[in-house]
């Protein structure tokens, strides 16, 4: 009986997915700021060599 009121539940609301997906963009654009200035960093500084 309560699976199904669960079940109810996500099928009428949707924002617990369009928060999870806000949630998730948020993450990814963070992590791909960093690892992009880390990799400006490197090149700037001859750490990464291009053969």
């Amino acid at each position: 009986m309560q699976d199904q009121n669960l079940s109810d539940y996500y099928d009428h609301h949707k924002y617990p997915f369009a928060v999870s997906l806000v949630f998730s963009a948020t993450i990814c654009w963070l992590l791909g700021s960093y690892l992009r200035t880390r990799s400006n960093w490197m090149v700037h500084f001859g750490i990464a060599s291009s053969n």
